[in-house]
């Protein structure tokens, strides 16, 4: 596609011609500790920009604990992002919304979860589910990070 973007391989979406607008925000969650997760990957954009960013400012890590954690509904997404041989890197299958990561899967909490691109696929009540289940990922003081979102979604604060 013109600019970069690529279409996913499942066909349900494509990932952008360049990293979120938010993933400042979301590589500032990370707390040295407890990974980032990366929902709805595709072929890992954001997930090199967040490695590439924590490396520059607290350097590759020594242990093989996973930095960022990437998520995708699509085996050959994972793979095309392992194929980046990025250290730091973890790779999970997940769909929204009934198939999130749980804490066993991805070692612990997230000191910070960004969901780009993804939101609009599903209905409010799948919404409503997801963003609970990340939030429940979270360490105290973390962020959940959302670059989509769809008017389907109404949470009960908002009604």
């Amino acid at each position: 596609m013109d600019g970069g973007s690529k279409v996913t391989l499942n066909r349900t979406g494509f990932e952008m011609s360049a990293a979120s607008p938010l993933i400042d925000c979301w590589v500032q969650s990370y707390d040295g500790k407890h990974p980032l997760l990366d929902i709805g990957r595709a072929f890992g954009r954001n997930t090199e920009a967040a490695v590439r960013k924590i490396h520059s400012s607290m350097g590759t890590p020594k242990t093989t604990t996973p930095q960022v954690v990437a998520v995708d509904c699509d085996d050959r997404h994972l793979q095309a992002v392992d194929a980046l041989k990025l250290t730091g890197v973890k790779t999970l299958f997940g769909r929204l919304p009934g198939d999130f990561p749980s804490k066993e899967a991805i070692g612990g909490s997230s000191s910070g979860i960004l969901i780009s691109a993804v939101l609009h696929f599903l209905k409010g009540e799948d919404i409503e589910s997801s963003i609970q289940s990340a939030h429940n990922l979270l360490v105290s003081g973390s962020k959940l990070v959302l670059s989509t979102v769809s008017f389907n979604f109404k949470p009960a604060i908002w009604q």
